[in-house]
């Protein structure tokens, strides 16, 4: 990482073609969002979750390609108070056709740093701990807050 020396001075211009920029970006992506949508909607009436391919029958065997994903959460509130049900489910053979372990073989409990936990620790101890983290550093975020006018 450079130095603030290293780097060149930020003047005031820098700054507004900066903030110009990103609103032109927040418009543009705003934009290209509602395009996607009205394509998507257009071509794919009824897709399916995953790839779906649409020739475009222009001559060139271009194909429209779209992936349609369907987010599922799991809410841990309902799991917990559906555990017995599942339970249930999963000794009744006939409705557990493919002898799955309920809720075992549906969820994955991934690890999750406890970041409130870890700056807890002492320097050896997180010596030892950050051996199992893979630490990426993340795309800065930068805002310009213009405060409220008095009255």
């Amino acid at each position: 990482m450079a130095d603030v020396e290293d780097i060149t001075a930020v003047t005031p211009k820098d700054l507004a073609d900066w903030f110009l920029l990103k609103k032109k970006l927040a418009e543009v992506k705003t934009a290209e969002i509602l395009m996607r949508n009205r394509i998507f909607k257009f071509f794919f009436p009824t897709p399916e979750e995953g790839t779906n391919t649409h020739p475009l029958k222009d001559g060139t065997g271009a194909e429209l390609k779209a992936t349609h994903v369907i987010d599922r959460k799991v809410d841990e509130g309902e799991l917990e108070a559906l555990k017995a049900a599942l339970l249930e489910a999963e000794a009744d053979e006939k409705n557990n056709l493919h002898g799955l372990k309920l809720p075992d073989d549906l969820i994955v409990w991934k690890p999750e740093l406890k970041i409130a936990a870890y700056r807890k620790l002492s320097e050896a101890q997180r010596e030892v701990f950050d051996r199992v983290l893979v630490v990426k550093f993340g795309s800065p975020q930068v805002d310009i807050k213009i405060p409220k006018r008095a009255k």
